[in-house]
């Protein structure tokens, strides 16, 4: 899922529209560690199939989503691949499956519990408070949400899964 902060970020108010639909087709493509190929023939023809983009278009994309470090362009073993280096922080995968690909030399994967899902045990402090649970945002408390096609159906939260609360961070 793609977050909804993807379309106020200021960092991508810097990038052309193209270059945009190319970071978030990045996103949907990517596996369970935010890693894919990163082939600009590859990478055109999974985010782009329909459309006569240029090689050279793609190439300066992805160049560019480096730089201004929303992506990590690498290669391995002559292979290129792309690691979306902010990940979990956006993404919470509950059956996540570790990556075929290869990580970048160097990469040390965070934790792979987003902060907003942190849970804490007993008496445990966090800078000398002790932690409680609020309400779930997502689901405003009640552990379910509406489903958007049947009114009479609803869902149970992806964020809470079905608690209702979340720990305070």
């Amino acid at each position: 899922m793609i977050s909804p902060e993807i379309w106020t970020n200021l960092q991508l108010a810097e990038v052309s529209v193209l270059e945009r639909y190319l970071y978030i087709g990045l996103v949907s493509n990517a596996d369970d560690d935010g890693r894919l190929r990163g082939d600009p023939l590859y990478v055109r023809a999974v985010i782009f199939p329909y459309d006569t983009i240029d090689k050279a278009v793609i190439v300066r994309g992805l160049q560019r989503l480096n730089d201004m470090k929303l992506i990590q362009w690498y290669e391995v073993d002559e292979v290129k691949y792309i690691q979306h280096p902010n990940w979990n922080r956006y993404q919470y995968i509950r059956d996540r499956r570790p990556s075929t690909l290869p990580p970048p030399k160097g990469y040390t994967p965070p934790s792979t519990i987003p902060h907003t899902l942190k849970q804490y045990k007993g008496n445990q402090d966090k800078a000398g408070s002790k932690p409680f649970k609020v309400d779930c945002p997502k689901c405003n408390g009640t552990g379910k949400m509406a489903n958007p096609y049947d009114d009479a159906y609803t869902e149970t939260c992806i964020r809470c899964k079905g608690e209702g609360k979340i720990w305070n961070d």
